[in-house]
């Protein structure tokens, strides 16, 4: 009797051993499972933090080139002095939100820029304005392309009167009716002359009228006008009319 009760004891060691043992191998299981879901987190976490670190590393490049595209833009068609303040002050700016308006623009500028520059005779922000204004409209491509037209169309004896309210507008006019002017236009390598060497305009204005100061007074935005006039003299042909290319230089 002894001897049984020693071997069913011993059975029931030896099963509750084995439960043990299979609680062991689940928990053990268990622990592999959540040691791997770990793993496969901190590599996608580690994956996302790659690619925002990528992402934020491509905006940053995206918003310096931009801020360096509106520096040449404020510079070239505002002739703004301050165009790399200004620029760095915008795209600061829409980092933290969205341009709502021309007077937010306006006012943005204005703290953009030094205090002395702020009380000119013009408000800070209107170069700013004027180059934009340019870029959005076109303005600098499609004057090149009018004054041809215009110059052939209009009658000998005729005269062509362009008022301009920036200097680059002024610029490409001047050039233009300064080259319609000239006694010939050949190129400087050409050895014998092939425009026939005779002025197709005259020029009637050296110098651009300006607006008085009564008219400024009551018109202020007449205060950057500036009219330059000619008087056509002949007909122009195709090929002299492609020497006589307007043009900023």
């Amino acid at each position: 009797y002894i001897g049984i009760m020693f071997i069913v004891a011993f059975l029931f060691v030896l099963i509750s051993m084995l439960g043990e043992l299979r609680s062991s191998e689940a928990t053990i299981s268990q622990l592999n499972q959540s040691s791997t879901s770990a793993i496969q987190k901190a590599e996608q976490l580690q994956d996302n933090n790659r690619r925002l670190e990528t992402d934020n590393a491509y905006l940053t490049g995206r918003i310096e080139e931009l801020e360096k595209q509106l520096a040449d833009l404020f510079y070239l068609y505002g002739e703004e002095r301050y165009s790399r303040r200004i620029a760095a002050a915008i795209a600061e700016a829409r980092m933290a939100s969205a341009i709502q308006s021309s007077s937010d623009l306006a006012d943005l500028i204005y703290g953009a820029v030094p205090v002395a520059y702020r009380h000119g005779h013009l408000h800070p922000a209107t170069r700013t304005f004027q180059a934009l204004r340019i870029q959005v409209n076109h303005e600098l491509d499609r004057l090149p392309q009018v004054l041809p037209h215009a110059f052939n169309v209009l009658q000998v004896g005729g005269k062509l009167g362009i008022i301009t309210f920036h200097s680059l507008e002024d610029r490409i006019v001047k050039n233009y009716f300064r080259d319609l002017g000239k006694a010939c236009v050949c190129p400087p390598q050409e050895p014998i002359c092939r425009c026939g060497g005779l002025p197709h305009a005259q020029v009637l204005t050296r110098k651009p009228v300006l607006p008085s100061r009564e008219e400024v007074e009551c018109n202020s935005p007449s205060r950057s006008a500036k009219l330059r006039v000619i008087r056509k003299l002949r007909e122009i042909d195709a090929e002299i009319s492609r020497m006589i290319s307007p043009s900023q230089g």
